[in-house]
Protein backbone atom coordinates (compact mmCIF):
# COMPACT_ATOMS: atom_id res chain seq x y z
CA UNK A 1 0.00 0.00 0.00
CA UNK A 2 1.13 3.45 -0.86
CA UNK A 3 1.13 6.05 1.86
CA UNK A 4 -1.68 8.58 1.50
CA UNK A 5 -0.41 12.06 0.90
CA UNK A 6 -2.07 15.00 2.49
CA UNK A 7 -3.75 17.52 0.22
CA UNK A 8 -1.14 19.98 -0.90
CA UNK A 9 -2.85 23.15 -2.23
CA UNK A 10 -1.07 25.05 -4.97
CA UNK A 11 1.30 27.78 -3.85
CA UNK A 12 -0.18 31.22 -3.46
CA UNK A 13 0.90 33.77 -5.98
CA UNK A 14 1.11 37.29 -4.70
CA UNK A 15 0.45 38.67 -8.17
CA UNK A 16 -2.83 40.61 -8.68
CA UNK A 17 -4.27 40.14 -12.18
CA UNK A 18 -6.97 42.56 -13.25
CA UNK A 19 -10.01 40.94 -14.80
CA UNK A 20 -13.10 42.32 -16.52
CA UNK A 21 -15.16 40.16 -14.20
CA UNK A 22 -15.54 42.15 -10.99
CA UNK A 23 -16.26 39.17 -8.74
CA UNK A 24 -13.16 37.31 -9.88
CA UNK A 25 -11.12 40.52 -9.45
CA UNK A 26 -12.37 40.88 -5.91
CA UNK A 27 -11.66 37.20 -5.30
CA UNK A 28 -8.11 37.73 -6.55
CA UNK A 29 -7.65 40.66 -4.17
CA UNK A 30 -8.98 38.64 -1.23
CA UNK A 31 -6.84 35.65 -2.15
CA UNK A 32 -3.65 37.64 -2.08
CA UNK A 33 -4.40 38.69 1.46
CA UNK A 34 -5.55 35.29 2.83
CA UNK A 35 -4.10 31.82 2.62
CA UNK A 36 -7.44 29.98 2.51
CA UNK A 37 -7.40 26.79 0.41
CA UNK A 38 -11.01 27.24 -0.75
CA UNK A 39 -10.34 30.78 -1.90
CA UNK A 40 -7.20 29.65 -3.72
CA UNK A 41 -9.18 26.95 -5.52
CA UNK A 42 -11.87 29.49 -6.37
CA UNK A 43 -9.20 31.77 -7.81
CA UNK A 44 -7.80 28.97 -9.96
CA UNK A 45 -11.28 28.05 -11.14
CA UNK A 46 -12.00 31.67 -12.08
CA UNK A 47 -8.69 31.88 -13.91
CA UNK A 48 -9.45 28.72 -15.91
CA UNK A 49 -12.92 30.01 -16.67
CA UNK A 50 -11.49 33.31 -17.90
CA UNK A 51 -8.97 31.47 -20.12
CA UNK A 52 -11.72 29.31 -21.60
CA UNK A 53 -13.81 32.40 -22.28
CA UNK A 54 -10.97 34.13 -24.09
CA UNK A 55 -10.22 30.97 -26.11
CA UNK A 56 -13.87 30.66 -27.13
CA UNK A 57 -13.93 34.33 -28.09
CA UNK A 58 -10.82 33.90 -30.24
CA UNK A 59 -12.30 30.79 -31.88
CA UNK A 60 -15.51 32.68 -32.65
CA UNK A 61 -13.57 35.54 -34.21
CA UNK A 62 -11.50 33.08 -36.24
CA UNK A 63 -14.64 31.30 -37.50
CA UNK A 64 -16.21 34.60 -38.50
CA UNK A 65 -13.06 35.65 -40.35
CA UNK A 66 -12.88 32.30 -42.13
CA UNK A 67 -16.52 32.52 -43.21
CA UNK A 68 -15.94 36.05 -44.56
CA UNK A 69 -12.86 34.85 -46.45
CA UNK A 70 -14.79 31.89 -47.87
CA UNK A 71 -17.64 34.18 -48.95
CA UNK A 72 -15.19 36.53 -50.66
CA UNK A 73 -13.49 33.60 -52.37
CA UNK A 74 -16.83 32.30 -53.66
CA UNK A 75 -17.66 35.73 -55.01
CA UNK A 76 -14.35 35.99 -56.78
CA UNK A 77 -14.71 32.53 -58.33
CA UNK A 78 -18.33 32.97 -59.36
CA UNK A 79 -18.53 34.33 -62.93
CA UNK A 80 -21.73 36.25 -62.21
CA UNK A 81 -20.07 38.21 -59.42
CA UNK A 82 -17.01 38.77 -61.59
CA UNK A 83 -19.25 40.12 -64.33
CA UNK A 84 -20.94 42.50 -61.87
CA UNK A 85 -17.57 43.72 -60.72
CA UNK A 86 -16.77 45.14 -64.14
CA UNK A 87 -20.24 46.36 -65.18
CA UNK A 88 -20.52 50.07 -65.85
CA UNK A 89 -23.56 51.58 -64.17
CA UNK A 90 -25.62 54.09 -66.11
CA UNK A 91 -27.03 56.42 -63.47
CA UNK A 92 -29.16 58.32 -66.01
CA UNK A 93 -31.19 55.17 -66.73
CA UNK A 94 -31.70 54.62 -63.02
CA UNK A 95 -32.96 58.19 -62.59
CA UNK A 96 -35.32 57.84 -65.57
CA UNK A 97 -36.78 54.60 -64.21
CA UNK A 98 -37.11 56.12 -60.76
CA UNK A 99 -38.99 59.15 -62.13
CA UNK A 100 -41.26 56.87 -64.17
CA UNK A 101 -42.14 54.78 -61.14
CA UNK A 102 -42.82 57.93 -59.13
CA UNK A 103 -45.24 59.15 -61.83
CA UNK A 104 -46.99 55.78 -61.89
CA UNK A 105 -47.34 55.83 -58.10
CA UNK A 106 -48.83 59.36 -58.23
CA UNK A 107 -51.28 58.30 -60.94
CA UNK A 108 -52.37 55.28 -58.93
CA UNK A 109 -52.82 57.42 -55.82
CA UNK A 110 -54.89 59.95 -57.79
CA UNK A 111 -57.10 57.20 -59.28
CA UNK A 112 -57.62 55.65 -55.86
CA UNK A 113 -58.57 59.03 -54.40
CA UNK A 114 -61.10 59.60 -57.20
CA UNK A 115 -62.54 56.14 -56.57
CA UNK A 116 -62.95 56.92 -52.87
CA UNK A 117 -64.60 60.27 -53.64
CA UNK A 118 -67.10 58.61 -56.01
CA UNK A 119 -67.89 56.05 -53.35
CA UNK A 120 -68.39 58.80 -50.78
CA UNK A 121 -70.78 60.74 -53.04
CA UNK A 122 -72.83 57.57 -53.68
CA UNK A 123 -73.07 56.95 -49.95
CA UNK A 124 -73.98 60.55 -49.17
CA UNK A 125 -76.75 60.68 -51.81
CA UNK A 126 -78.45 57.51 -50.58
CA UNK A 127 -81.29 57.97 -48.14
CA UNK A 128 -80.63 56.72 -44.65
CA UNK A 129 -82.26 53.57 -43.36
CA UNK A 130 -84.77 55.55 -41.30
CA UNK A 131 -85.70 57.71 -44.29
CA UNK A 132 -86.28 54.61 -46.42
CA UNK A 133 -88.43 52.94 -43.79
CA UNK A 134 -90.49 56.08 -43.22
CA UNK A 135 -91.19 56.52 -46.96
CA UNK A 136 -92.15 52.84 -47.30
CA UNK A 137 -94.50 53.08 -44.31
CA UNK A 138 -96.05 56.28 -45.64
CA UNK A 139 -96.64 54.65 -49.02
CA UNK A 140 -98.01 51.52 -47.38
CA UNK A 141 -100.46 53.58 -45.31
CA UNK A 142 -101.40 55.61 -48.36
CA UNK A 143 -101.97 52.46 -50.45
CA UNK A 144 -103.94 50.89 -47.61
CA UNK A 145 -106.23 53.88 -47.32
CA UNK A 146 -106.69 53.96 -51.11
CA UNK A 147 -107.55 50.26 -51.19
CA UNK A 148 -110.08 50.71 -48.34
CA UNK A 149 -111.66 53.54 -50.21
CA UNK A 150 -111.81 51.34 -53.29
CA UNK A 151 -109.56 53.45 -55.46
CA UNK A 152 -106.84 51.82 -57.51
CA UNK A 153 -103.26 52.92 -56.99
CA UNK A 154 -101.97 55.28 -59.75
CA UNK A 155 -99.25 53.90 -62.09
CA UNK A 156 -96.69 56.60 -61.22
CA UNK A 157 -96.95 55.74 -57.53
CA UNK A 158 -96.54 52.03 -58.26
CA UNK A 159 -93.33 52.68 -60.20
CA UNK A 160 -92.02 54.97 -57.49
CA UNK A 161 -92.86 52.39 -54.80
CA UNK A 162 -91.10 49.59 -56.72
CA UNK A 163 -87.93 51.67 -57.23
CA UNK A 164 -87.37 52.00 -53.50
Amino acid sequence: MKPVKAFDPPKLTKKFVSSPNLSSGLTEAVLTSTGNTASELRRLHNKKKQELYTKEELLEQRKQLQSEMKRDELRENNPAWRKLKYVVVNYDEIEIKKAERMREAKDQAREYKMYLEKMMTRVQHQPTLFERQSTVRKQDRHNYTLSKAGRPQPESEQQQYNSI
